[in-house]
């Protein structure tokens, strides 16, 4: 992060954020935003039970077999597209409509 011409060590991002947050939950301006330190608290509460472990197991689930599938058919299908034209032209088509000849 560069502040006013001064490059800041990487973590200071991290932590001028936090401290934003826990600054805005604290003053309680709103609702949505809870403090940070509660924020924490709640998870170290909650991370041991069954519920939050079946959660967290689905969403990984989800993120994993999300991914597995985006290499799967994105990798193939982008390589078909940059070597033959129908491909792009099937794929892409809202690209390839604004070189379309008129």
């Amino acid at each position: 992060m560069i502040v006013f011409g001064y490059r800041l060590p990487a973590m200071s991002s991290l932590i001028f954020w936090g401290l934003l947050w826990e600054i805005v939950g604290q003053t309680g301006l709103t609702f949505f935003i809870p403090p940070l330190s509660e924020v924490v608290a709640t998870l170290f509460s909650i991370i041991g039970t069954p519920a939050f472990q079946k959660a967290l197991a689905e969403t990984a689930y989800a993120f994993c077999a999300g991914v597995f599938f985006a290499i799967v058919i994105g990798i193939p299908v982008g390589i078909l597209m940059g070597k033959a034209a129908c491909w792009m032209n099937c794929c892409c088509p809202g690209s390839t409509s604004f070189s379309a000849p008129r």
